[in-house]
């Protein structure tokens, strides 16, 4: 199931997750510093979008038309994402994005597997 997130509280329980991410995946955070005002900052340039209860998308809109996507699951948690995945990116392009783009850093194995079967 999908849902696009506002909850500050819900949004919350993915931050605090992943600070205890390991320290290749922190060293990647976009926000300024390592706080629940930063995180929010970060969150309100994005729209968000819930998977399962247990996987965030956030989409950013750099330029008019292409977006930039940032990926939280919770740890521990396992799901067939790529469906929703695939549902989320339709509606970008029917929305009209012409660009739409991540980066995947090399250690994060789950990550590129799933980019792989997309």
């Amino acid at each position: 199931m999908i849902k696009e997130q506002t909850d500050k509280e819900r949004l919350l329980l993915y931050w605090r997750d992943e600070q205890k991410s390991a320290k290749w995946y922190k060293a990647s955070n976009y926000t300024d510093e390592c706080t629940d005002e930063s995180f929010f900052n970060f969150c309100a340039r994005h729209r968000i979008f819930e998977i399962d209860e247990c996987a965030l998308l956030y989409v950013e809109e750099i330029e008019p038309y292409i977006m930039k996507l940032h990926f939280s699951v919770l740890r521990g948690k396992k799901a067939d994402l790529l469906p929703s995945l695939i549902e989320i990116r339709n509606l970008l392009f029917r929305e009209g994005a012409k660009i739409i783009f991540g980066w995947v850093v090399k250690e994060n194995v789950p990550l590129k597997r799933l980019c792989e079967k997309a």
